[in-house]
């Protein structure tokens, strides 16, 4: 189902529970007390070390809920969510930063590149997570998924192959096929030869025209609010490991072959968890057909678009992300 929200941006946002844009310096605040949160790491995939933010400490009535964050993102990027469902009675909320990112382990010697050897290896670790938090939430505590851009890939793979874990999911602007210049068909034949033809780049070379982080950050592409932009320029000044450069070869690969599998007919048919997709009208990052395939093979699935919307729901300026919000803690209630 698709609904578009241009009549009632404004009425909506007027309504919201979230913090305000002119309020912003409470996440500042959050951030740096770090009363209300706490960081951990668990052993992934090949002993690898994976990064989460753990907000709140007591179950609240609406259960708890894990976010699955994008590529290049870490989890201390959304402490404002965390804030805004723990004020809509969720908690605890747990944001995982995924292998290679955020404060988890690169794989690679240079740091910088955005690397996977398998697409598989995310979700794997995405298990991992959630057995653990079962082991610490009271028994019968509902857990609902919150998962953005190539979280939402993970994620919805992740209900493919287990599909009686959340109690329902939220995918804001998923990364369920990637915008590219050319086919994924063709991107494939491309990165075969990339990685398997003697005397080429190797898999875990940058993708053309690939590089190491700028100096400057400027997410423009990505959301229109240059005060949640301002948040992340101060935790990447805070700590710059935790930034990332372009994707290598392999991510573009393995990503591919990921959305192709969980796109069909058959992984599709094996979702058992009620999913809502927040679309984003204006994005430029993930092309949006994807969403569209995978709603419209299963009941179910529901999608609202969010006008005019960049590819950063959630980090985008009030009046979408205030409607965004609204839309997510209702299903997930």
């Amino acid at each position: 189902m698709r609904l578009l929200f241009a009549i009632y941006l404004f009425l909506i946002s007027a309504l919201c529970f979230a913090i305000d844009e002119q309020d912003y310096q409470k996440i500042y605040e959050i951030h740096q007390a770090k009363d209300k949160y706490s960081l951990h790491k668990f052993k992934g995939v090949n002993g690898h070390q994976v990064s989460y933010l753990k907000y709140g400490k007591k179950s609240g009535a609406n259960g708890a809920v894990l976010f699955s964050v994008g590529r290049n993102e870490s989890a201390e990027k959304y402490l404002e969510v965390a804030y805004d469902l723990a004020e809509k009675n969720f908690s605890p909320i747990y944001i995982t930063a995924h292998r290679g990112q955020g404060l988890s382990d690169r794989v690679l010697n240079n740091p910088n590149k955005g690397y996977v050897r398998k697409f598989s290896y995310y979700t794997r670790d995405l298990k991992t997570l959630t057995n653990i938090i079962r082991k610490e939430l009271p028994p019968h505590t509902r857990l609902s998924l919150l998962a953005h851009s190539m979280g939402g890939a993970i994620g919805l793979d992740f209900l493919q192959k287990y599909p009686r874990v959340f109690h329902r999911a939220v995918f804001t602007a998923p990364m369920f096929k990637i915008l590219l210049e050319e086919s994924e068909r063709a991107t494939l034949w491309q990165t075969w030869l990339a990685c398997y033809i003697p005397n080429k780049p190797f898999c875990t070379d940058y993708v053309p025209g690939g590089s190491d982080p700028s100096p400057t950050i400027e997410d423009s592409e990505v959301t229109s609010s240059e005060i949640r932009t301002d948040f992340v320029r101060y935790l990447y000044e805070e700590n710059s490991r935790t930034r990332l450069g372009s994707s290598t070869i392999r991510w573009v690969r393995e990503s591919i072959k990921a959305n192709i599998r969980m796109r069909s007919n058959r992984n599709i048919a094996k979702i058992q968890t009620p999913f809502l997709i927040l679309q984003a009208s204006r994005d430029s990052v993930v092309d949006n057909s994807g969403q569209d395939e995978v709603c419209e093979k299963t009941d179910l699935c529901q999608l609202e678009v969010i006008q005019d919307s960049l590819h950063n729901i959630l980090s985008e300026r009030d009046v979408y992300r205030d409607v965004a919000m609204d839309a997510l803690v209702d299903y997930l209630k």
